[in-house]
């Protein structure tokens, strides 16, 4: 009976050891992942400016040659939007209480080693998802409704991409959803006053349009 008792105590005392060893694991690599968080420089950028999306990583994609400008935005009713347009709830299969426009030049101008790796002709080109940009503030991130981007940016491909070459200049209006179930009370009153900027890049340099 003692045996069974000593390997009873020594086998918890050793998973005790386990759960400690992979907890202290956990919150090491926790707090680095933190650390290398708050060492990643941040550029804020003002409206009516054009931000070089340069050699940073922008959702999985480097866009270098890209460059991006914010021109207006405006949050509308969704309900007050579609009257505007023409268009009913039931065109769609997911809308929220509000929404958030934003009007933005983009431009390509091809990089020298873009330009020295061109094959044929149309090249170089870069492809841009557009529908990855977030918008974001103090404690939020919005994302972007699809189906309204295409009112926005009507396109024979139904697509969120666009293909850029070498000089061109695009307006591209994004359409972020604002959801109330996700704001308090008080800043869904008080929603137009809350900071709000889109994010370009996130790594080595996080870069951002400051709207408001």
């Amino acid at each position: 009976m003692a045996n069974k008792r000593r390997i009873t105590v020594v086998a918890i005392s050793a998973l005790a050891v386990l759960v400690v060893g992979a907890w202290l694991a956990w919150v090491v690599t926790y707090n680095r992942r933190i650390k290398a968080l708050d060492l990643v420089p941040a550029e804020y950028y003002p409206m009516n400016t054009f931000v070089e999306l340069g050699d940073n990583n922008c959702y999985g994609y480097y866009y270098d040659g890209l460059s991006i400008c914010a021109n207006d935005y405006r949050i509308i009713d969704t309900d007050a939007y579609l009257e505007e347009k023409g268009l009913s709830e039931d065109d769609f299969d997911y809308l929220t209480d509000k929404i958030c426009i934003v009007d933005l030049t983009v431009r390509y101008r091809a990089t020298e080693a873009q330009k020295k790796e061109a094959r044929s002709p149309g090249e170089p080109y870069m492809d841009v998802n557009m529908g990855d940009f977030f918008m974001c503030g103090i404690d939020y991130y919005e994302g972007q409704n699809t189906d309204l981007y295409l009112v926005e940016n009507p396109n024979e491909l139904g697509t969120t991409g666009i293909r850029f070459h070498d000089g061109d200049d695009c307006n591209v209006k994004l359409v972020f959803d604002l959801d109330k179930r996700f704001y308090t009370r008080y800043s869904w009153k008080h929603i137009e006053d809350l900071p709000r900027m889109i994010l370009l890049t996130g790594r080595p340099v996080q870069k951002n349009i400051v709207l408001h």
